[in-house]
């Protein structure tokens, strides 16, 4: 009888699974469209105004068109003419993979964009990432603020767009004026309700650097390592120049912790005679650098943590 009666269970709750079965389960290794930064789902890139948002969209874009995947990038508060100048100051040319540019000047969107993505994807397939910029282009028109529900409700499609299309749906966004705090956590500073972050698998967002060199990247998300990014500005676009923690070093800080990268298992003692470095002040660079996480202390050796 019991037999009898899971077999109904299972006739009748068919995505129900028991534990034994999820664990047994085999997936494929995460699908990246760019390596520990943006993964297959939906995404939202925020930023403050003119801190170069779109630029470095069109240079997300160009990793991902150099490698031979397809994308489509709905450029809302572009012309054609803008579209042409920006590709051409990023060098992005025509190659194997396929790209696709849609200027909101000139054709916007209006109420039914949900449906003319969906309908690309169907006639698409090999496109494996969406760019939407801006988010509010695309949803629907109402005179009266979102709350935390109409968020959800109207963002929830779009991630299960992603899911089922397997691509990065990745909307561009604001962040609030007093993101400049730099005690902020990230997400916090998105503009509007937290239903937004809440809707996104991956949430980038963009700040000013505490000491005034570039840009930093905070990225979170369901599927991605939490990290902070440098971001160096280029003559056009942006340039991800490595881990924040590690790039916002000090001069000799830096050489500490280059030597110890450059020299594994290397003691203080050694380390403070190659540096010619005092052992007072070589001691509170590394206590430092271990707090943050960069390196570690095994026996007597010093090593950089990958």
């Amino acid at each position: 009888m019991k037999q009898i009666n899971e077999y109904y269970f299972k006739e009748k709750f068919p995505y129900i699974k028991t534990l034994d079965e999820i664990i047994s389960m085999e997936f494929p290794a995460q699908d990246w469209l760019i390596e520990n930064l943006l993964p297959i789902g939906s995404a939202l890139l925020a930023g403050p105004p003119k801190i170069g948002k779109s630029y470095f969209i069109l240079s997300l874009i160009k990793k991902i068109f150099d490698d031979n995947k397809g994308i489509y990038y709905f450029a809302g508060e572009d012309s054609l003419r803008r579209l042409q100048t920006r590709l051409k100051q990023l060098e992005i040319k025509p190659g194997s993979g396929e790209a696709y540019f849609h200027a909101g000047r000139t054709s916007p969107l209006g109420d039914n964009a949900f449906e003319h993505v969906e309908d690309f994807l169907n006639q698409k397939p090999s496109v494996r990432a969406v760019f939407i910029d801006t988010m509010q282009l695309v949803l629907p028109r109402q005179s009266k603020t979102r709350d935390y529900g109409a968020y959800v409700h109207e963002l929830k499609p779009w991630a299960d767009l992603a899911c089922q299309k397997n691509v990065c749906i990745l909307m561009v966004h604001h962040t609030r004026k007093n993101n400049g705090d730099s005690d902020q956590y990230p997400i916090d500073g998105v503009l509007g309700s937290q239903g937004i972050n809440a809707s996104f698998d991956t949430i980038l967002v963009m700040k000013k650097a505490k000491d005034g060199q570039g840009s930093v990247l905070s990225v979170t998300g369901k599927d991605v390592e939490e990290n902070d990014y440098r971001l160096e500005r280029q003559q056009y676009g942006w340039e991800i120049k490595g881990l924040e923690t590690i790039a916002s070093l000090g001069e000799r800080q830096s050489d500490v912790y280059n030597f110890i990268t450059e020299n594994p298992g290397i003691t203080q003692t050694q380390l403070s005679r190659e540096l010619s470095m005092d052992s007072g002040n070589l001691s509170r660079r590394i206590t430092k650098q271990i707090k943050l996480n960069l390196i570690k202390k095994e026996n007597l050796g010093l090593y950089a943590i990958k």
